[in-house]
């Protein structure tokens, strides 16, 4: 009984958040279903431009409007959650941070900063994506969603598993991994990582980041002619493989989540879970009957209002 409560709270809230809250990614939220005629497109995306020691520098695309007019004001959003985690548990946009800026001028594109004077953790990862907003307020269509980590110079779009680098050019002898083709597959808590044998390296050092770690630990050396490797993960979440050649080969890192893992079952002996039966009564009956009289006034009222 409690878990429903809670759950019609939880949506009273929400809804009640679309009506007032005029900021950020509130803003964004109460836009969604709305008509928007301006905005990022598939083909006008958000690029990483380059990643240094302490921020990293995001080129955007001028976006226009109807009038074929440059859109001058943007808000970038950044968090060490994906945007699908955030619109599904609404409590971390506590930790989602924004910039605003105005630009000028009569380029064709512009960059984006972050670094740690903007509460940037180099060592952590983070997903940003960027909002456009024409001189009426109004919020455009959002960019793309992309993800980067700035100790490791690596960045990627937030929901593909591959990785890319800003590292140099790769001159060395050793492999370049970044061609071998990986991928993996998941059987329950095992992950088979697969390659494609590549010349001038003859073993690799593999290396994994566990979910809620932020270092990699060395998990094995195998030979570069095995061309899989199974791994058997402890829980749910992100792991993030290194992979580096010998023979001074060009490292790469790939990403595998991971939610095939069930918990298991507690309780009595034998792994029996004795079901607990819900609290019922008039006190919980008439609070619900009141959340939902809330709730279907709050919707009543905006229809009415769009109705008008």
């Amino acid at each position: 009984m409690k878990k429903i409560i809670s759950g019609l709270l939880v949506l009273m809230i929400g809804l009640f958040s679309v009506v007032v809250n005029a900021q950020g990614l509130g803003d964004l939220i109460d836009s969604l279903g709305s008509e928007i005629n301006f905005g990022y497109t598939t083909t006008e995306k958000l690029t990483i431009k380059e990643i240094t020691d302490q921020k990293v520098i995001i080129e955007s695309p001028i976006i226009k409007n109807q009038s074929n007019e440059n859109i001058t004001k943007y808000t970038v959003m950044y968090s060490e959650f994906p945007l699908t985690e955030i619109l599904e548990d609404t409590n971390l946009l506590n930790q989602t941070k924004e910039k605003s800026f105005d630009i000028t001028g009569t380029n064709n594109s512009f960059t984006i900063e972050l670094g740690t004077a903007d509460g940037i953790d180099i060592i952590k990862k983070y997903y940003l994506f960027v909002i456009p907003k024409d001189i009426n307020g109004n919020l455009g269509e959002v960019s793309n969603e992309i993800r980067f980590n700035i100790a490791e110079k690596t960045y990627g779009d937030a929901g593909s598993s591959e990785i890319y680098t800003t590292t140099a050019v790769h001159n060395a002898a050793g492999a370049d991994m970044t061609l071998a083709n990986i991928t993996h597959g998941i059987n329950g808590s095992t992950i088979t990582l697969r390659w494609i044998s590549i010349n001038g390296s003859s073993t690799i050092d593999l290396s994994v980041m566990t979910p809620g770690s932020s270092s990699f630990n060395r998990v094995a050396t195998i030979n570069m002619n095995d061309e899989s490797y199974s791994f058997v993960a402890s829980r749910n979440g992100e792991y993030i493989f290194q992979f580096t050649p010998d023979n001074g080969g060009k490292q790469v890192n790939y990403t595998v989540q991971i939610n095939t893992i069930s918990s298991s079952a507690g309780g009595s002996p034998g792994g029996k879970v004795i079901p607990v039966v819900p609290k019922t009564g008039t006190e919980e009956n008439i609070l619900i009957i009141s959340i939902i009289a809330f709730l279907g006034y709050i919707i009543y009222r905006k229809l009415y209002r769009k109705a008008k």
